[in-house]
């Protein structure tokens, strides 16, 4: 659901405003066919994240940036002996950890398998591209 609806939803009738859990109210989404296109894609997302009322989902954007930052300039902190190799290990593998966990139930729920060699990759590119997008 798109987050600008459900804050409408929300102002209009917060009682009205339910969670429903079904595979017959799936939305689906194609994916971008190119690069560029995903970069504006994401560009848009941003941008329009300034605009959320809903707290949670302003804490949910910084937690997630921040993770994002850390992991990505935490090779750089090794490197300059600001940051113990051991502890950017940690940090990365509890990142890695707790988004498997939201990755594994969607997928489970859509009966759907995680490539785990391809979740890796993508997950260390992407703290870098998020900031790209970001900044």
């Amino acid at each position: 659901m798109d987050i600008f609806l459900l804050e409408k939803i929300l102002h209009f009738d917060k009682q009205k405003a339910h969670y429903l859990k079904s595979r017959n109210a799936i939305v689906q989404t194609f994916p971008v066919n190119s690069f560029s296109e995903l970069i504006q894609q994401r560009v848009h997302w941003v941008s329009k994240t300034a605009n959320y009322t809903l707290v949670v989902g302003k804490i949910t954007g910084v937690i997630v940036l921040a993770g994002n930052t850390i992991i990505a300039i935490a090779p750089l902190l090794v490197i300059l002996e600001r940051m113990e190799f051991k502890t950017f290990v940690s940090f990365f593998l509890l990142k890695l950890f707790f988004d498997y966990l939201l990755l594994k139930r969607m997928a489970t729920f859509e009966n759907k398998k995680i490539a785990f060699i391809t979740y890796l990759k993508s997950s260390s590119v992407y703290p870098y591209f998020t900031l790209l997008i970001f900044f």
